[in-house]
């Protein structure tokens, strides 16, 4: 079974490495091939903070929350999730004994995309323009380098960046990304694991979770969605319908996270 998981980047996921790790090893040791995409956000805001860079985010009129990427911030950015992050995971994988090989997704041609020229961002009661923002749309993913990878027996840790046109190195969504990574390499499943259980009707009640969604309803949950999940539920969405067996939003912070949204522990979103 091909297996894509995402990592969120949020607090509280960080603190459980050892532990998905360890499931992870289980995974492949049963001949699962994994490949793991990660988010990073926590450690770029604490760098950005460290290094003098104040963080900003920017909600598009849809409520989508993401982060405004100018080039101070890619330079970070950068830092963070392809040096901290990635290097941190390929670690915690060997130590178990998985064969783990870090990359950037611009890594073999993997991600080619087209640098946005313009972004919408509310603020107060306007709608403003931003110009200079480092985001992308994906328009291409090859595979090749990571089938290399799992036919050889490594677990590919894959950091989310994006090639654009002139060579630009640009920021895009890791959820998105995943479900790209899922649909293109026909996964058996997409894990994305967040910070919460789920989908969840009410965000201060745990016991709320949603536990399945047919991608033909999905659009009467996203006014429950919060701003994060909603980019969570979209990717689910898009990857079952371009052909993932099913996509599951699942508690990144218990224990044997990956093996548990495997057995539907979570938020399951099916054709």
């Amino acid at each position: 079974m091909i297996v894509v998981i995402k990592i969120g980047g949020a607090a509280g996921i960080n603190q459980n490495l050892t532990g998905l790790a360890n499931d992870l090893k289980s995974l492949v040791d049963a001949g699962n091939q994994i490949l793991l995409i990660h988010g990073g956000s926590a450690e770029v805001d604490a760098l950005g903070e460290r290094l003098g860079v104040p963080m900003r985010y920017i909600t598009s009129p849809s409520g989508v929350r993401s982060r405004y990427t100018d080039s101070a911030t890619m330079e970070v950015f950068i830092m963070a999730m392809a040096g901290r992050v990635n290097t941190e995971l390929v670690r915690q994988l060997q130590v178990v004994g998985v064969k783990a090989v870090g990359i950037t997704a611009i890594s073999g041609g993997m991600f080619y995309g087209e640098r946005k020229t313009a972004i919408r961002s509310v603020e107060g009661s306007k709608v403003k323009l931003i110009r200079d923002d480092l985001s992308a749309t994906l328009t291409s993913v090859d595979t090749a380098l990571v089938e290399h990878l799992l036919a050889g027996g490594y677990l590919p840790v894959v950091c989310p960046l994006v090639l654009a046109q002139g060579g630009e190195v640009c920021n895009i969504d890791a959820d998105r990304a995943a479900a790209a990574l899922a649909t293109a390499l026909r996964a058996d499943q997409l894990i994305l694991l967040s910070n919460v259980p789920g989908l969840l009707e009410d965000v201060s009640n745990p016991s709320s979770l949603i536990r399945c969604i047919r991608v033909g309803e999905a659009e009467s949950y996203e006014e429950i969605a919060s701003a994060g999940m909603k980019k969570k539920l979209a990717a689910a969405v898009a990857a079952v319908r371009s052909g993932v067996k099913r996509a599951v939003i699942a508690d990144g912070r218990v224990e044997a996270p990956a093996t548990r949204a495997i057995r539907s522990e979570g938020t399951v979103v099916t054709p």
